[in-house]
């Protein structure tokens, strides 16, 4: 089950259109190598949890070094490790060296299993955290409406979404956000209230260069 929150946000390109509603991926927890090795072994794998984790760091080890060594990594379903390089230009060709490549950014392209998740998801509306986070202070204080739009007469927020003025906090509260511990994967984006892709998907694959093609 995938949570996400709305926000309104409005166009980089276009400045005067009129801001739309989007989704914000949301997760209410980390889960960390060890956890996710507890929960590989506890799909009736051989081996153990410490076994699958020696296993990982190993693989994450030997990736790095044939990255280093120039080698294209193809992973199966995970998909492809690459490299991208950053660099100063040089007047040149003759004048441009490896002192000019200031980065070596890691790239990877999503195998098919992982390129688009949305035909077997399943979604859940859940709050944002600040709205999380709003109704634990007024759960704490014993209110039973919480206002999620901001004081502000001249809030634009206050002024399209009047109807959301006034929340349940108890039906709120019912979705397991007591401890207001969700998080936003889009944070940055909803605090500026722009999308990078004003009528298409906001979240995706996040790579440094262009993806490295099969061979």
């Amino acid at each position: 089950m995938i949570n996400y929150s709305t926000c309104m946000r409005g166009n980089p390109t276009d400045k005067d259109a009129a801001k739309k509603a989007y989704a914000n991926a949301q997760y209410s927890q980390v889960m960390t190598l060890d956890k996710f090795c507890h929960h590989i072994a506890s799909h009736g794998c051989v081996y153990s949890r410490a076994d699958i984790q020696a296993i990982i760091i190993l693989a994450v080890d030997c990736l790095r070094e044939q990255l280093l060594n120039g080698q294209q990594v193809q992973l199966g379903d995970l998909g492809v490790f690459s490299n991208s390089l950053r660099s100063y230009g040089a007047e040149t060709l003759a004048d441009f060296t490896a002192d000019n490549i200031t980065a070596v950014n890691v790239v990877w392209a999503a195998g098919e299993r992982f390129n688009n998740l949305r035909q077997d998801a399943e979604f859940q509306l859940v709050p944002t955290r600040k709205a999380a986070a709003e109704v634990v202070k007024a759960l704490k204080a014993g209110k039973t409406t919480v206002d999620l739009t901001g004081n502000s007469a001249d809030d634009e927020e206050a002024a399209t979404s009047a109807t959301a003025i006034a929340v349940d906090v108890a039906a709120i509260a019912s979705s397991d956000i007591s401890d207001a511990s969700t998080v936003s994967a889009d944070d940055n984006a909803e605090a500026s209230g722009t999308a990078a892709s004003p009528d298409g998907p906001t979240d995706g694959n996040i790579r440094s260069g262009s993806p490295a093609p099969q061979r």
